[in-house]
């Protein structure tokens, strides 16, 4: 872990912008599939909530 932060905020600190990104880029590039199946996971947490709501079966009417 401090393989990585040492050169992150070193960079930060001196202002080359290009460690940094490079940093991320590559961290985001290997975490990708993790990102994304956290991501499904939370909508598919969102929509089992929403499902199960009281007011969800008894079909709402708009407002007039």
């Amino acid at each position: 872990m401090d393989k990585l932060l040492n050169p992150l905020i070193d960079g930060v600190t001196s202002g080359n912008i290009l460690v940094v990104a490079i940093i991320f880029a590559v961290a985001f590039i290997f975490n990708v599939e993790k990102i994304f199946s956290f991501l499904d996971g939370r909508k598919k947490v969102k929509i089992q909530l929403i499902e199960e709501s009281p007011q969800a079966g008894r079909g709402l009417q708009p407002r007039s």
